[in-house]
C-alpha cells in the first residue's frame, strides 16, 4: 500500500509539473488562455514549469522536500534555453556590434599583413619602389643576345683536313655568320641606346621585349640554314621573314617605351619621324619576294640593309647629352 501511495505521488507530481493553469502568480487561468505572464516579464532564468512545480510543493500536492530537496531550499534551476538565449533586443544589438568590431579588426591585421608582404616582394624581387629597374631588363637582354652570338658561330663546323682548300665549302657558312652578326650587333647597339633613354619599366615594354628577343633567338636557325643550303630561295626568303619579323618586334618596343615615357619623351625626341625603322621593313619585304627568283639579289638586299643601320646613330646620344 506504502509503494502504491508512493506511485500515485510521483503521477501527480509530473501533473502538476505539466499543468498550465497553475502559476502561482496569476492562478488558474479560463478558456485555454495562455498561463502566466509573457516570457519576456518573467523572472530571470525562471521558467513556468518550474513556477508550478513550486506552487504544487507549497500547497501539498504531493511534492516533498525529502524527493525534491533543491526546491525546499529554495534554489532556483535554470531552463535550459533560458542561459544561452537572451530575448532582451538591446543585449542581442551590443552583442552583434562587439562582434562586428572584433571582425573588422581581424580583417584590418589581414589587409595589413598582404601589404606589407606585395610591398617585401617587389622590393627583393622587382626593383627599388616595386618596379622593375631598366638595368635589369638591359641585363637580361644583353646575355639572350650574347647566347644567340655562340650559338651561330657553333654551328660552323671545324673541318678534318688541315689544307686551307678544305675551307671553302665553309665559306656560304662564314659569309651567312657575318652577315647575321652585324645584324644583332645593330640590334643590340639600338637596344642599349633605346633602353638608356627610358626612366622606368612598364609591363608592355616587358612582353614587347620579350618578343624582340624571340625573334632574334631564331636568327641562329635562319643563318645555318641559309648557308649550309648555299642561299637557296627558300632559305633565303626564310631569312629575310626572321629580318621583317625581328624590325616589327623592335618597331612594337620603340612604341611601348614612348607610350610609358610619354610623347615629349627623350626616345620621342631623338627618334623623330625614324624613316629608318620604316624603310628596313620595305626592304625585308621586297627580298622576300625576289628571293623566289633570285636569292643573291635578295641577299645584296639585305645587305644594303644592314649597312643603313651600321652607320652610327647619334640621335638618342645627342638628345641625351642635351
Amino acid at each position: 500500500m506504502q509503494q502504491t501511495a508512493n506511485m500515485i505521488g510521483v503521477v501527480m507530481d509530473a501533473k502538476a509539473l505539466l499543468n498550465p493553469r497553475c502559476h502561482p502568480r496569476t492562478g488558474p487561468q479560463r478558456g485555454g488562455e495562455s498561463s502566466g505572464l509573457r516570457a519576456s516579464q518573467q523572472r530571470p532564468f525562471e521558467h513556468p514549469l518550474l513556477a508550478c512545480a513550486e506552487s504544487s510543493w507549497a500547497s501539498g500536492s504531493g511534492l516533498s522536500a525529502q524527493r525534491f530537496p533543491s526546491f525546499a531550499a529554495g534554489h532556483r534551476v535554470p531552463a535550459p534555453h533560458a542561459a544561452t538565449i537572451d530575448t532582451h533586443p538591446q543585449c542581442d544589438f551590443d552583442r552583434t556590434k562587439a562582434l562586428l568590431q572584433q571582425s573588422q579588426g581581424a580583417v584590418s591585421t589581414l589587409l595589413q599583413f598582404v601589404r606589407t608582404a606585395v610591398v617585401t616582394f617587389r622590393i627583393r624581387y622587382l626593383g627599388t619602389g616595386g618596379y622593375m629597374t631598366k638595368g635589369r631588363l638591359e641585363a637580361f637582354s644583353d646575355g639572350v643576345i650574347a647566347i644567340i652570338i655562340t650559338i651561330m658561330v657553333l654551328e660552323m663546323k671545324v673541318p678534318h683536313g688541315d689544307r686551307l682548300d678544305e675551307l671553302v665549302p665553309l665559306l656560304p657558312v662564314f659569309l651567312s655568320y657575318i652577315l647575321s652578326f652585324v645584324y644583332v650587333g645593330i640590334y643590340w647597339n639600338n637596344h642599349h641606346h633605346m633602353l638608356h633613354a627610358c626612366t622606368a619599366v612598364s609591363g608592355a615594354m616587358l612582353w614587347a621585349n620579350l618578343h624582340l628577343l624571340f625573334w632574334l633567338s631564331l636568327f641562329p636557325f635562319a643563318t645555318g640554314w641559309m648557308g649550309e643550303n648555299h642561299f637557296a630561295a627558300a632559305p633565303t626568303a626564310l631569312y629575310g621573314v626572321v629580318l621583317l619579323m625581328a624590325a616589327i618586334a623592335y618597331y612594337l618596343l620603340q612604341q611601348a617605351i614612348i607610350r610609358a615615357q610619354g610623347q615629349d619623351s627623350i626616345l620621342k625626341q631623338a627618334v623623330g619621324r625614324d624613316w629608318k625603322g620604316k624603310v628596313s621593313p620595305v626592304l625585308y619585304l621586297v627580298a622576300i619576294v625576289v628571293a623566289l627568283r633570285s636569292p643573291r639579289i635578295a641577299d645584296a638586299v639585305f645587305v644594303a640593309a644592314a649597312l643603313l643601320w651600321l652607320i652610327p646613330d647619334r640621335r638618342i646620344e645627342k638628345r641625351l647629352a642635351m
